[in-house]
């Protein structure tokens, strides 16, 4: 087995513009905001993590995000990377859990250390992780907007032959959500798929309404329809939507998860999460189960989507993946989109990236 040593870590501060605002939880984002870490060994091989919670969905914001970033890279310096991380099989725990890392910091260190270690070998991140990954992986396109701009945005996504579409609903009025799913079901006619993402915006007579106003057959399933998860068995039972979990997995028990009726998809952010390692036994647990898996994005730059695309290439193989989050940045810090969607799939083998892909220009070192 190989042995590194972390000789350097440098911490890079970004903030970039996004082209269109997008909403999480009642917040209004017009800009990205995150580090990046590199971290270095005695041969100069780098390997880039990505630090960047969400406002309205991470626990922690940015102010304590780097606080502790900083904190953890005092820690790093000829520190020994742990042997057989790229197990996953609790590793990370014994090497990191001491310091208590908020759940974006820990994503980042962990993918930093695992692209080193898959850098130092030649080989690319799912390569280390898995022996059966897929080279292509699909994409559910997004869509959110007023029905006019989501009826456009489906027909460029059916254009460039996505096979899996997500519609966000407001919820303010159901009965408009209605019309809006129902004519966007019209226009896709079986080309793709559908799912929906309530944002735990409704209450149990509304989803209900919702469900039943657009019926079962019309979508693959609803994300998030109601905070209390209790009520997703009855919602269930009247409608026979399957429903998807994704903040939820933040707060409650596994297994307290898994006994629920109708829940048959969960949603996985390893920014909100707390790291690869976590995301990779959730995602075991969860297939034990029958339960589906998607990996998704907390729209972090392109340095940190790859990461996940080469992790869904590992767990999400006949799934589509929530990854189509880069259309909505001005600018990126990969240059020349090093993750290329087309015919609604990423190809895993054209998404490696060195120093020489980053848009140094869009960040600035951290001298601490």
């Amino acid at each position: 087995m190989d042995f590194l040593k972390i000789t350097r870590t440098h911490i890079f501060h970004y903030r970039l513009p996004l082209d269109q605002p997008i909403r999480v939880h009642g917040h209004e984002l017009q800009m990205r905001e995150g580090l990046i870490i590199q971290i270095l060994n005695e041969t100069d091989v780098s390997g880039f993590g990505e630090v960047a919670p969400l406002p309205g969905l991470s626990q922690e914001n940015f102010t304590n995000a780097q606080q502790q970033t900083l904190m953890i890279k005092t820690k790093l310096k000829n520190v020994p990377v742990p042997q057989s991380i790229e197990q996953l099989n609790g590793t990370f725990e014994s090497w990191l859990g001491q310091y208590h890392l908020y759940p974006s910091v820990r994503f980042g260190i962990e993918m930093a250390a695992l692209n080193l270690l898959a850098n130092s070998r030649e080989i690319n991140l799912c390569q280390l992780l898995s022996t059966t990954y897929q080279d292509k992986i699909l994409v559910n396109g997004l869509l959110q907007g007023p029905k006019s701009v989501v009826l456009s945005q489906a027909k460029e996504l059916l254009n460039q032959h996505f096979k899996s579409i997500k519609i966000k609903v407001e919820g303010k009025d159901v009965q408009q959500d209605i019309d809006k799913v129902r004519s966007v079901v019209k226009l896709i006619d079986a080309q793709a798929l559908l799912r929906v993402d309530a944002n735990q915006c409704w209450d149990l007579a509304t989803a209900t309404l919702f469900g039943k106003g657009i019926g079962c057959a019309a979508i693959e399933y609803i994300e998030e329809p109601f905070a209390d998860i209790d009520k997703i068995s009855q919602f269930y039972d009247e409608t026979l939507i399957p429903v998807a979990v994704d903040e939820t997995l933040s707060n409650s028990d596994f297994n307290r998860i898994k006994s629920i009726d109708g829940i048959e998809i969960f949603i996985l952010k390893p920014t909100i999460l707390g790291g690869i390692e976590k995301t990779w036994q959730l995602a075991q647990q969860a297939k034990k189960f029958g339960i589906e898996v998607v990996i998704s994005s907390s729209f972090e730059s392109g340095i940190g989507l790859t990461t996940l695309a080469h992790l869904a290439a590992c767990l999400c193989k006949n799934t589509a993946v929530g990854l189509d989050t880069r259309k909505y940045f001005k600018k990126d810090l990969l240059l020349n989109n090093k993750l290329p969607i087309s015919d609604g799939k990423i190809d895993i083998t054209k998404t490696h990236f060195d120093m020489n892909d980053i848009n140094k220009k869009l960040w600035t070192e951290i001298k601490k």
